[in-house]
């Protein structure tokens, strides 16, 4: 495995001009044009791999994103991953985000929300009356 792992992030949406990644025994450091900074092993917390991104979470809840998409190869990902791992961090397993809501309980959070606006409404037309005959 090599010391130095280097990965450059495309031009997006988000970012203006590119991002680059160096990860060695140091830490990770990150460069882009607004600067650069150097995330060391003892500061990260754990990471999660998803579909098309790897994610480092910092222990002050931050979170470094590394795009599968800047390796060349499935075993230069795979090193990597691999890589961090040995640094410490704690892995979490590759859970889907779950709906919090049951259909039924959805169902009675919208009639209670559209029951609040529909009350308001009534309020308000109750009270646009009221001064519409105060002042008559």
């Amino acid at each position: 495995m090599k010391d130095n792992i280097k990965s450059v992030f495309s031009k997006s949406d988000y970012i203006e001009g590119y991002q680059e990644l160096v990860i060695d025994d140091d830490g990770i450091k990150k460069s882009s044009s607004y600067g650069e900074s150097l995330y060391r092993w003892n500061f990260m917390d754990r990471v999660k791999e998803l579909d098309k991104i790897i994610y480092v979470q910092l222990k002050n809840n931050q979170y470094l994103v590394i795009p599968k998409r800047v390796f060349d190869t499935n075993e230069e990902l795979q090193n990597t991953k691999k890589f961090i791992l040995d640094k410490g961090l704690q892995s979490e397993p590759n859970t889907k985000i779950k709906n919090i809501f049951k259909p039924k309980e959805l169902l009675k959070l919208l009639i209670l929300i559209f029951g609040l606006f529909i009350l308001t409404y009534i309020f308000y037309a109750f009270f646009i009356l009221v001064l519409m005959l105060w002042k008559m």
